[in-house]
């Protein structure tokens, strides 16, 4: 899909045609959301809203849907929206090529792109308004045209959906898309919209979208799925109860909402330690594989058993899991693993969750310290907060652990595949430990839960699956030389 639409992306730039490309991503969308309701005549009123009050719902579903899943979106290509940033690059990724070839071409071209374009060739036209467009978007890091023709080194950036081939083009996309979301998605948004929004938002945080169904662990059932994909649009869930703790079951007997904000954050029902355990399984799985048979992985360790000093032979305190030879000194990784929520159980967002990303964040930090104070005393072993957001933003200990691992799983791999193994193994920890999020955060939306037992985890992944999953460079979109 995205391959295709980039030249019409361009063409749409150059002033060829009026087509709305991203119809095609939209038609992608619907069906996986509403592939009840979809029909091939129906796109475009569909987009609009198909029953009562939901045309608001579905306008700001298909906006934030084309956004990359680091901004809070799907990954779902927006032509229109990225057209100047692919003209753009076209004309950065060239200059170099031309200049070598020739070298008085490339500076008359230059000039032309640096001065007056009025007088200029269309192509020459399009470039510089497409120049205007990013600089609109405030795109402060955008390199001069003649910076561009002595071949600017491109800053490194994460590939992910919706940024295109790696080069400038990721770069000026996502200038444009973050522009998009800071001035006019999220100031138009309400307050509990827009700290889920953020919540759903950060580094890592929609690699569940983009997860290699390789194993179980990797994998979400189609009616998790399903209700995944409607929380992170802010679409109503189907089936939600009306009141928590109806028919008997545990809860607070409160209203409940269509959105399942409600039973996500409602300490009650009971599913919270549940749900919990689920992504304790999956931290414990990917430590396994960071440390291998030179190190250990103990779950729901006692913390009397640890080395925590002071801490009497009959606490009850226990953590998640510890971690035994991930590090160069020696030290147990004491880890905690939390999923909270940017929303109260009323459906308002906890302090700052709304103006401030991974607010939440901050707050299940201070409580894990204020439960384990003997493990901030210094010694052999080290308190790691593992808290994640139940939109999926990771904090960054999160992000510090898992590059802990990576840095020690990458020593066991040839020297010559270092680099490759590095970026396989990530790209397959944080699709686990994703996919797990909202795995569990599905199945306590709706008020019960709906997860089927998962299979074991296997001991072991062969290195050649692992460098499948690392990225590559993507085919040239330069011509043969």
């Amino acid at each position: 899909m995205q391959p295709n639409a980039i030249p019409t992306a361009r063409m749409i730039a150059h002033g060829h045609t009026e087509l709305r490309a991203d119809l095609h991503c939209a038609r992608f969308l619907l069906a996986l959301c509403f592939f009840f309701w979809c029909f091939p005549a129906s796109e475009l009123r569909l987009l609009g809203g198909e029953g009562p009050g939901e045309e608001a719902a579905w306008t700001a579903a298909r906006l934030g849907a084309f956004l990359p899943p680091s901004l809070g979106g799907l990954g779902l290509l927006a032509a229109e929206r990225v057209a100047p940033a692919a003209y753009w690059a076209a004309w950065a990724d060239a200059l170099p090529v031309l200049r070598q070839r020739f070298p008085d071409v490339a500076q008359q071209l230059v000039r032309a792109l640096e001065g007056d374009a009025v007088a200029a060739p269309p192509c020459v036209r399009a470039a510089a308004a497409a120049t205007e467009r990013l600089d609109a978007a405030g795109w402060e890091e955008r390199p001069h045209w003649a910076a561009c023709a002595d071949g600017a080194q491109v800053p490194a950036t994460d590939g992910e959906l919706g940024l295109g081939g790696p080069g400038w083009q990721r770069r000026a996309v996502l200038a444009l898309h973050t522009s998009f979301r800071e001035r006019e998605l999220l100031p138009a948004m309400a307050p509990d919209a827009r700290a889920l929004f953020r919540s759903q938002s950060g580094q890592h945080a929609g690699m569940w979208l983009a997860a290699i169904p390789a194993d179980a662990a990797a994998t979400l059932a189609p009616d998790l799925m399903h209700i995944a994909l409607r929380r992170r649009l802010r679409l109503p869930l189907p089936l939600t109860a009306l009141h928590c703790g109806g028919d008997g079951a545990p809860g607070c007997h409160g209203q409940a909402d269509a959105l399942g904000d409600h039973f996500v954050a409602c300490p009650r029902t009971g599913l919270l330690p549940r749900r919990g355990f689920v992504l304790e399984r999956a931290w414990v799985q990917v430590a396994r594989e960071a440390v291998g048979a030179e190190g250990r992985v103990v779950p729901q360790q006692w913390l009397a058993r640890t080395t925590a000093p002071g801490v009497a032979p009959a606490d009850r305190r226990r953590l998640d899991l510890v971690v035994y030879g991930a590090t160069p000194g020696g030290e147990a990784l004491c880890c905690d693993a939390t999923l909270v929520s940017p929303l109260t159980r009323a459906g308002r967002p906890v302090p700052g969750a709304d103006v401030r990303d991974g607010a939440a964040l901050a707050a299940a930090r201070r409580r894990k310290h204020a439960r384990y104070p003997e493990l901030l005393r210094g010694g052999p072993q080290r308190l790691v907060v593992l808290a994640a957001e139940v939109g999926g933003r990771w904090g960054e200990e999160c992000q510090r652990f898992v590059r802990q691992l990576l840095r020690l799983r990458v020593q066991r791999a040839p020297a010559t595949l270092r680099a490759t193994a590095a970026q396989g193994w990530a790209r397959r920890w944080w699709g686990l430990l994703s996919v797990a999020v909202q795995r569990a955060v599905a199945s306590t939306a709706l008020g019960v839960w709906t997860m089927p037992a998962l299979p074991g985890s296997p001991d072991g992944v062969p290195l050649a699956d692992v460098l499948e999953l690392a990225d590559f460079a993507g085919p040239s979109r330069l011509p043969l030389r």
